[in-house]
């Protein structure tokens, strides 16, 4: 186990987990959340984040990090390896159905052509 140190604990720079997805929220906080949605139409919500977005050209730091954690949320760096990995997941797919199944993994065979993707040949 090298991502742990001798006592078992995760040694620093290691997420232990990074596919968790922590506690579930509990039914209050579901609660909450929802009359928080509810409260809050959706053309307020939009002329808040206007005002965000103006603020945060005009300079204010306050105005950029939350428009910051409400775009990209606040551990960004997880989301970005998240894409990668979904990344190289479909690409292994994609060579595996290829090299184990042939075009009919891909939607080909029994008469029907072979599934291309949009804009390819």
């Amino acid at each position: 186990m090298a991502d742990r140190g001798s006592n078992g604990r995760f040694l620093p720079g290691n997420p232990g987990n990074p596919h968790a997805r922590g506690r579930p929220r509990r039914a209050a906080e579901q609660d909450y959340l929802a009359a928080t949605v509810a409260g809050v139409p959706l053309g307020d919500w939009q002329a808040i984040v206007r005002k965000a977005v103006a603020q945060a050209r005009r300079g204010d730091h306050r105005a950029r990090d939350w428009l910051g954690k409400a775009l990209i949320g606040s551990d960004p760096i997880p989301l970005a390896q998240l894409v990668e990995e979904l990344r190289a997941e479909l690409e292994r797919l994609k060579h595996g159905l290829r090299e184990d199944h042939g075009e009919e993994a891909l939607g080909g065979g029994a008469g029907r052509p072979p599934f291309r993707p949009a804009g390819r040949p």
